[in-house]
């Protein structure tokens, strides 16, 4: 006998495990359910359909108001944020019935590095004299955290000590350093990756004269001039030299480059400055140029004087005459003169007349060179000692006027005139037939 027929139901798939393939995610990463292995006694195919779940829970408790934020086995980043706890569910089936649902453990979304996009230096040439800024481009955070910056700067590769802000002070740098800046992004539980902007060299920086001095402030065509350079600095440090030239009027005068500029070398009338640039090995700083001094007149010389008479009378008319008179301005020279008799002043012409001395004086002249702006030394003549002027008479008379040889003759002298007022008194000599006769006195 028979019995009566049964249908063999199907029996439903079974799954042993579920995980999720990343045990610390961060909110940039996808994250991919994976099934362990399924089986199913009928030798059915096993497919899988999945549950993102995301809730509060503890080890082994379930979870408690999940909520489904995926049906895919892959779960997109974009799903999930820093401090999600995910877990993934995994359904076996076969296509007539689904097997007990399996979850995986859970895993927590970690907090994500922010980053910063670029780093430069915002200065495209530098000396020692410049404050560098480092300047980041956009952060951002994918937990949209709030971004701050830290900042590191090196020379040559070195990290430079206690420069943490986003400007280094021109003090920490030095010449042909090659500077960098690094931008570190953090969101105050992790620090993203630093990024470091390209080198900017550190150029050589001219160095500095604070001042020019010229002296004499008041200098002639025979005074030599001298330029002196004031206070110099470097800020690199070298050492400071000078190129120097004068100018006269606003031109250079060709040639002269020493710190002196020779008289002969300048014109009256002329303004002259001198112009100082500070060099180093590298650079010429900025000229400096004195204040102008203004070359004066110079007197002219005068080598001599003298008096035309050296034995002068008192009936003579006296000339000063000067000696070689020069003018290094080239200015015509003329002259003034003073005269003295006994140190008394008497004239201020170039003669003196008789009427201003007597015998036995002594008689001074000075003259002094003019060029029409200044006057030159003085130069006095020798004393010269005014002596006796001879007195003269009248034409003298014989009486009686037509003699015998019985008469006795008398010579009478006409009067007499002296010039320096002495007495006069009168020498007699007679003549006969031209010959002095002897013996004969009045």
């Amino acid at each position: 006998m028979r019995s009566g027929s049964v249908t063999v139901k199907n029996t439903a798939p079974a799954l042993a495990s579920a995980k999720i393939d990343n045990s610390a995610p961060l909110t940039t990463d996808a994250l991919s359910c994976e099934p362990g292995e399924g089986s199913d006694v009928d030798g059915d195919t096993v497919r899988f359909t999945y549950r993102w779940l995301k809730g509060d829970t503890v080890e082994g408790s379930g979870f408690g108001g999940d909520e489904v934020v995926g049906t895919s086995q892959k779960l997109l980043a974009s799903a999930t944020s820093k401090g999600d706890t995910l877990r993934c569910e995994a359904t076996p089936s076969d296509g007539v019935a689904q097997g007990t649902p399996v979850t995986s453990s859970p895993v927590v979304v970690k907090n994500s590095a922010p980053k910063v996009a670029s780093a430069r230096l915002g200065q495209t040439s530098a000396t020692t004299t410049t404050d560098l800024t480092c300047v980041a481009g956009t952060t951002s955070d994918p937990d949209k955290d709030e971004v701050s910056l830290s900042y590191a700067w090196q020379a040559n590769g070195t990290v430079i000590a206690g420069a943490t802000t986003d400007t280094l002070p021109a003090a920490s740098t030095k010449k042909n350093q090659e500077i960098t800046c690094a931008a570190t992004p953090s969101d105050g539980e992790l620090s993203g990756e630093a990024v470091t902007s390209k080198a900017l060299a550190i150029s050589n920086t001219p160095p500095v004269l604070e001042s020019v001095a010229l002296a004499p402030a008041e200098p002639t065509t025979t005074s030599a001039l001298t330029c002196t350079a004031g206070p110099s600095s470097d800020a690199d440090g070298d050492t400071v030299a000078f190129d120097l030239r004068w100018l006269a009027n606003g031109a250079e005068i060709s040639g002269q480059t020493a710190n002196t500029l020779p008289a002969d070398a300048t014109k009256k009338g002329q303004r002259i400055q001198c112009e100082v640039t500070p060099r180093d090995d590298e650079a010429s700083g900025k000229a400096v140029r004195s204040e102008a001094v203004t070359v004066q007149n110079t007197a002219p010389v005068l080598a001599s004087a003298s008096i035309d008479k050296t034995a002068p009378l008192t009936t003579d008319t006296l000339t000063c005459a000067p000696g070689d008179a020069s003018d290094v301005d080239g200015d015509s020279v003329s002259f003034g003169y003073a005269w003295t008799v006994d140190g008394a002043a008497k004239g201020t012409a170039s003669t003196l007349s008789s009427t201003n001395f007597a015998k036995g004086q002594k008689v001074v002249c000075e003259v002094t060179p003019k060029d029409g702006v200044g006057s030159g030394e003085a130069k006095s003549t020798s004393a010269i000692t005014i002596l006796n002027s001879a007195p003269k008479a009248s034409k003298a008379t014989v009486s009686p006027a037509a003699p015998r040889t019985t008469d006795d003759l008398t010579c009478t002298a006409g009067p007499a005139t002296d010039a320096d007022g002495d007495e006069v008194s009168f020498a007699y000599a007679w003549q006969a037939g031209g010959a002095r006769n002897r013996g004969a006195s009045g």
